[in-house]
């Protein structure tokens, strides 16, 4: 307990105090309970309300009083989210129990959606232990804290968290001891800040390999890079574009690296029933603080995200176009509209023609024979062919215009197939994520986290991608690349380059070809556990960075070192407009295959005409037979007639 002298002392102390440290904060709240206060509070809530008038005085602050006298601790619990939620930067506490408001803080800060990593918190007490109320692992996430302690009738002490160095994170650290008749105190280090050296404080990260963004895998002692999450020495190889970040960024802050790798392709992810895996299931459940490896802002309600890093765009692999088979041919010069309307056109000439020679006006002293319907076919037919036709008197203005449309149709035909038997024909270029869609090709990728992006998307383009999306494994998607069956999801980097897995190999690529335009495109970012407050530090990193121009020399840098260059070679290629080196178009010599359709055709009629051969034999046969058992049958023998005959 102080002595009454030193009150007025510790009220002009406290209200310096708020002056110095939240005159840069926008809003404050004050948390206090009216019920049942001590000399000390009073004074210790006079400094405040002396502090704050002085600032709004200045307006420079926006303040708020929460008395907790009348609330339980639901409510309590409540309040310090509502006000978290809208932008609170600065918390002064004046409770008897400091403890109780670091978790509703802690609490507040999990649940908020509005991120505030700006924070000072001033905790004012009498009779609480500094060890006691500083041994919270939640007070890591507030770093700039202040607790005031009265240590005798004429002493202050001020006390924080320790939080950096190699140990004793959750340590109460004693920053200075203020004697109330003393005017030395120095003010500003009473905050000092913690994270501009960390002093070796260990930094948990969780990484995975993704080429060139991250690679971690386990080494031998002492022959990675960096210590592993729960091993000492160097066991943990960790580079790339992301990994030679967030090295640097220990190296700025002098932090010690420790880092759990999830293998290629590890994302893993936050599931409705709550549990989570891989990379970011591990920061999730707090197992790590900090994970990146090409993350999208997949769950940015459940985690922090950092500033946008690198442009990845999603694009794919699709079947190069293939050479069409020889017998083909002769159906080439139409497309299968064009060859629907001509059997609908043949169909119904057929049938207007049959009409004409069954209802026509005819000569009533000349005989006609009766066609039918087949005879009709066959001879508008023949016309088409430009064969003989029918002759009528009546139907001859009808023919003359089907012979006419017959032959423009007869040349358009011939001229185009003349050209094609010289010039290799093949299948449809599929050359945008559009005409990938109307095919109705399926795509693979390793891992879910290709589509999370566009999982949830009601674009129906966008819905079709996710409903032909399909995971397989490295070998599995290594057999397909010769299927022309499946399209493969590969990275357009923000340099230009491309980033392929280990199942594309240059000898796949006269198999497939990459269209021009891209299925979707993200930033890619660095995620952290909520409240995390090394994410301003770590997002001045990535800006430096990137106003450096290093984050695209990192990436070059990387492919090159990685990833196979004559592969990356050919996809540039084609990028630029070199298709597949079978995509020829030049004029090729005449040979057998080129004219195999037209003996499959001649074999076709071959086997047809025999077929109607055999068949019309058959029924021949089926009808003698049938007329001789009934003439055999109706033939019956007289009954001789004996009491009749004449002797």
């Amino acid at each position: 307990m102080l002595a009454n002298e030193s009150v007025n002392f510790v009220r002009c102390l406290i209200s310096l105090i708020i002056q110095r440290h939240f005159a840069a904060l926008h809003t404050v709240l004050i948390v206090y309970n009216s019920a049942n206060m001590t000399r000390l509070q009073l004074s210790y809530l006079d400094g405040v309300t002396e502090g704050i008038a002085k600032l709004v005085q200045d307006n420079k602050i926006i303040y708020t009083w929460m008395d907790v006298a009348e609330l339980d601790a639901e409510d309590f619990d409540n309040s310090i989210y509502n006000n978290a939620d809208i932008g609170t930067q600065g918390y002064i506490c004046l409770l008897p129990n400091t403890t109780a408001f670091i978790s509703a803080k802690y609490n507040a800060t999990q649940r908020s959606m509005l991120r505030q990593n700006d924070r000072v918190i001033l905790m004012l007490t009498e009779n609480e232990s500094p060890h006691v109320v500083l041994s919270s692992p939640h007070l890591s996430l507030y770093p700039r804290h202040l607790l005031i302690v009265p240590r005798n009738s004429t002493h202050l002490e001020f006390w924080t968290q320790q939080y950096n160095g190699i140990g004793g994170n959750y340590q109460a650290t004693l920053l200075a001891t203020f004697k109330t008749n003393d005017s030395s105190l120095n003010l500003e280090s009473l905050l000092p800040d913690k994270l501009k050296d960390l002093k070796g404080k260990h930094l948990k990260v969780s990484s995975i390999t993704y080429l060139p963004y991250t690679i971690s895998y386990p080494a031998g002692n002492g022959t990675g890079m960096v210590e592993g999450l729960n091993t000492n020495g160097k066991t943990v190889f960790y580079e790339g574009t992301e990994g030679l970040l967030v090295r640097e960024f220990c190296k700025v802050r002098n932090c010690t690296l420790k880092v759990k790798p999830h293998g290629p392709d590890g994302w893993g992810g936050i599931y409705e029933n709550g549990s989570s895996d891989g990379l970011i299931g591990s920061v999730y459940t707090m197992e790590t603080e900090f994970g990146i490896g090409c993350i999208y802002n997949w769950y940015s309600e459940e985690l922090d995200v950092s500033r946008t890093i690198y442009k990845s765009a999603v694009t794919l692999l699709v079947p190069a176009p293939s050479l069409l088979p020889p017998y083909l041919t002769p159906v080439l010069p139409f497309s299968s509209t064009i060859w629907i309307i001509v059997i609908i056109s043949i169909i119904i000439t057929s049938m207007a023609f049959h009409l004409l020679n069954v209802f026509g006006i005819r000569d009533p002293f000349k005989a006609y024979k009766k066609r039918s319907f087949v005879f009709s076919t066959l001879g508008i037919v023949a016309i088409f062919f430009q064969q003989s036709f029918l002759k009528g008197r009546f139907t001859r203005p009808y023919i003359i215009c089907l012979l006419f449309a017959s032959m423009i149709l007869e040349i358009t035909y011939t001229s185009r197939f003349k050209a094609q038997m010289t010039i290799p024909q093949y299948t449809g270029l599929i050359d945008s994520s559009l005409q990938f869609v109307e095919s109705n090709l399926k795509w693979s990728a390793p891992a879910n986290a290709w589509i999370l992006t566009i999982a949830e998307s009601q674009i129906p383009f966008e819905h079709t991608l996710v409903n032909n999306f399909e995971i397989k494994s490295y070998s599995e998607m290594r057999n397909l690349t010769f299927s022309r069956k499946y399209g493969f999801g590969v990275e357009r980097l923000s340099s230009g380059l491309y980033s392929f897995g280990p199942y594309i190999q240059e000898d796949a690529l006269d198999y497939l070809h990459v269209i021009n335009d891209n299925l979707f495109f993200d930033y890619t970012r660095a995620i952290s556990i909520r409240g995390w407050p090394l994410m301003p530090s770590f997002d001045e990193l990535v800006s430096h960075a990137f106003e450096h121009g290093l984050l695209y020399a990192w990436e070059r840098k990387f492919v090159r070192k990685y990833l196979d260059p004559s592969t990356e070679e050919r996809l540039l290629l084609y990028r630029n407009g070199l298709r597949n080196r079978f995509l020829k178009s030049e004029p090729t010599v005449l040979n057998e295959k080129h004219v195999s359709g037209l003996f499959f055709l001649l074999l076709l009629g071959y086997v047809l005409g025999l077929t109607c051969f055999v068949c019309e034999l058959i029924i021949f046969n089926c009808k003698n037979t049938s007329k001789h058992f009934s003439a055999t049958k109706s033939k019956k023998k007289k009954p001789t007639n004996y009491f009749n005959r004449s002797y």
